[in-house]
């Protein structure tokens, strides 16, 4: 058996990602956000600085109106651009793809096969739209 070792003080097993089937997949995938994949909700951010997940992304700091103890950059998708320097609401939801290269395909691809989560803007709350 495999340890990962933190600093010689905590041993733990490395345990492999364990498989999942399709139809398990029916009862609902929570996303990053920690919300079930397509359920509605507001969430409130502000750009990031530089480009952390993907061009168009927001610094996530609170949902449905709740603070989180931590950012959570997600990629943003529908018919706006986040800007520099804007903070933002939208109501939408989070969804997600399979996307990249299987490992066998191109074993040196920067990103392989995985799951890519983002959300989805159906409503613009902040800034309002002109």
């Amino acid at each position: 058996m495999r340890y990962f070792c933190f600093a010689m003080l905590l041993c733990i097993p490395a345990v492999a990602a364990a498989d999942i089937n399709v139809s398990d997949l029916m009862a609902g995938i929570t996303g990053r956000l920690s919300q079930p994949l397509g359920r509605r909700i507001v969430i409130e951010g502000d750009s990031p600085d530089q480009v952390l997940v993907a061009d168009n992304s927001l610094g996530v700091s609170s949902i449905d109106g709740k603070a989180l103890k931590q950012r959570v950059y997600i990629e943003i998708r529908g018919k706006i651009r986040i800007e520099k320097k804007k903070h933002y609401r939208f109501e939408g939801y989070e969804s997600g793809e399979f996307n990249g290269p299987p490992v066998w395909l191109e074993p040196d691809a920067q990103q392989n096969f995985q799951f890519y989560s983002f959300f989805v803007v159906t409503k613009v709350l902040e800034p309002k739209p002109k």
